[in-house]
């Protein structure tokens, strides 16, 4: 036990040092950390070669999920060049009324970090613009940046675009639309309770005056570049009726890709060959606003890569890990205090709000803790969406409440804003894990693996 906690210690804290003191990249760290982690498995009577494969039998189960977020890269250029991401969150900034300000803050940042998977650009895009607008009708800028950071997460929560979600779903080898769906459970009603307090909130600040000025520029961006109507919302509806009809995740992804650059082509005039450069090195924009660059110079393959990188090399870090027994050292450790699913719920929490603490990486803590908990969770008959939902709930929505962590860091250098000044607005982030802790306590939507499933297992 002592060896097994020293090996992981030793490799979490160069890890943490190598993010928080020397700001290296988390890919480059995390292959690094093979190295480290074939040392201490020399000393168990492991070679290299062993390792080798004990890393790649890990990474075989992620390969249907790295091609997945190519497919993704795809369809978020195809996206762009169609007009269908410009077009959701023009209809999105279209609507803002001053009396439900927060409310359709938290819903525009939704849409457009769903449209797009991504958090960060979600704030540093719309988010922006949302903050410039707040503080013109006098709101308190650690509110109105609340309301972004909820909306922007859920989006990094919810959609099959986003490198956690598709992250925490390979780790736990569910498939994306079940993980997506199972969270539905804690992030519908957290969303829904957050969305309600922003309205509450929002009434006080119903009379001031509203400054069109942020919004109205990145109207007339989009409109100067795209043709803005239902036709480039087309390909939306194919990846949803794809989804309804439980069709693979991939070619769903592939062919809302295909209806994309379809439209860009035929109704936007993109030139082809602009089209499909623009799916592997991402659509580049005829613009020279700052403002558009930032909102549209995204997707392609290429900008996938680093994400599958970091999921590549972390599952065969996990994979050594797993085989040499270290993990199943403290998994034997930590099972003797846990005797039911309620505790077995809070571990996974803490486990996940550790993992992100000491790393300052959410994916890191998805990682470790999906690897760390599996077993235990087959052992209860817990299916595991179950342990990807809460890794989701805690990892992803907590790295924001971690101020040291890089998802935080990044929030108050984009918006400007004090770690206490947001935290308390940010509902979404911390009611969910208040739900997800709910269910595991009362066992409500903790779904079981039932006698057939078992046998398969």
């Amino acid at each position: 036990m002592a060896y097994a906690v020293i090996s992981l210690v030793t490799i979490v804290s160069l890890m943490a040092i190598g993010l928080l003191v020397f700001k290296a990249n988390i890919q480059s760290l995390m292959l690094l950390a093979w190295v480290v982690m074939g040392f201490f498995a020399m000393r168990l009577g492991w070679s290299f070669e062993e390792l080798e494969g004990a890393a790649f039998r890990m990474i075989h189960q992620a390969l249907q999920a790295t091609i997945l977020m190519a497919a993704v890269g795809v369809l978020i250029a195809a996206w762009i060049s169609a007009g269908t991401v410009p077009t959701i969150i023009y209809a999105g900034l279209k609507v803002i009324s001053p009396k439900f300000f927060l409310l359709t803050t938290a819903l525009i940042c939704a849409i457009t970090s769903t449209a797009t998977g991504s958090s960060w650009t979600t704030m540093g895009t719309v988010g922006l613009a949302m903050l410039g607008v707040g503080i013109g009708l006098g709101i308190p800028v650690g509110l109105t940046a609340g309301a972004i950071i909820s909306g922007a997460y859920f989006g990094d929560k919810m959609s099959p675009l986003s490198d956690s979600t598709l992250l925490a779903a390979a780790v736990c080898k569910v498939p994306i639309f079940t993980h997506i769906r199972h969270m539905i459970y804690t992030t519908g009603p957290a969303m829904l309770i957050a969305c309600g307090l922003y309205t509450f909130l929002g009434f006080k600040y119903a009379g001031n005056a509203f400054d069109h000025a942020d919004v109205n520029a990145i109207l007339t961006g989009f409109s100067s570049l795209f043709k803005i109507s239902w036709i480039t919302i087309l390909p939306a509806f194919v990846v949803l009726f794809m989804i309804y009809k439980k069709y693979s995740a991939v070619f769903s992804i592939l062919l809302g890709a295909i209806a994309g650059m379809i439209i860009a082509v035929l109704y936007q005039g993109a030139d082809l060959q602009t089209v499909l450069a623009a799916v592997w090195s991402g659509f580049e924009p005829d613009a020279s606003d700052e403002l558009m660059i930032s909102f549209l110079k995204r997707g392609g393959i290429s900008s996938m890569m680093s994400t599958i990188a970091l999921m590549l090399f972390a599952l065969g870090l996990g994979g050594m890990m797993r085989e040499t027994g270290i993990l199943h050292v403290i998994l034997e450790h930590l099972a003797k205090g846990i005797k039911s699913v309620p505790r077995l719920v809070v571990s996974t929490m803490l486990t996940s709000y550790f993992g992100s603490a000491i790393s300052g990486s959410m994916h890191f803590s998805a990682v470790i803790t999906g690897t760390l908990f599996e077993e235990l969770y087959e052992k209860f008959n817990l299916k595991a969406e179950n342990l990807s939902r809460i890794i989701e709930d805690c990892g992803t929505l907590g790295a924001a409440l971690i101020p040291w962590s890089t998802n935080a860091v990044f929030v108050m250098g984009m918006l400007d804003v004090n770690y206490l000044q947001y935290l308390p607005y940010a509902f979404l982030n911390w009611i969910d894990p208040l739900i997800s802790l709910f269910l595991g306590v009362t066992g409500i939507a903790m779904t079981k693996i039932v006698a057939q499933e078992k046998k398969i297992m």
